[in-house]
């Protein structure tokens, strides 16, 4: 699943993977859409449009469609490193034996790291907006973006760069 751009922290870091006036590249001035030209292909909205008027069309971010797996997936390993370990606990206290403590032990440490790794995953997902709005007044001719963890990017329509989707 493609986070890239979500958060502030370690891989996920907008700031560092998406630098505001850096240098293009020749791959990306090949893909460039002009403005004043009529696209060649039908819009694909990928239910990603919240709203239209007359005034703007507001659409979700990149992440809407990926929204929740981290929770979920985080949920599951997090469940599983929880019942492994109360699972093999109720087992030592049953069997009362030195080396099913000492089992139980590893057992605990390895659910410690299933239990760490669920619980990142879920913080990463929960707790955070359902999606982040892009706005595009019409009237105005800017582009209002929402970002992770960051206040709203105000852009003026006409100093954007936009790219064909790498197909």
């Amino acid at each position: 699943m493609d986070y890239t751009g979500f958060g502030k922290d370690g891989k996920h870091n907008y700031k560092r993977d998406y630098k505001i006036n850096r240098s293009l590249t020749n791959e990306e001035r090949q893909r460039q859409l002009s403005k004043l030209d009529r696209a060649s292909a039908e819009p694909q909205d990928w239910l990603s449009v919240i709203k239209i008027n007359s005034t703007y069309l507001e659409l979700v971010d990149r992440w809407y469609t990926i929204k929740g797996a981290a929770a979920w997936e985080g949920g599951l390993i997090l469940s599983a490193g929880l019942t492994s370990f109360i699972a093999f606990f109720r087992l030592a206290i049953e069997k009362n034996e030195a080396s099913m403590w000492m089992f139980f032990l590893f057992v605990g440490a390895v659910s410690c790291f299933f239990v760490r790794v669920g619980y990142r995953g879920m913080r990463f997902d929960i707790c955070r907006m359902t999606h982040y709005p892009i706005r595009i007044n019409r009237q105005s001719r800017r582009v209002y973006v929402s970002r992770p963890g960051d206040a709203v990017l105000d852009v003026s329509w006409d100093d954007l760069f936009f790219l064909r989707a790498e197909e």
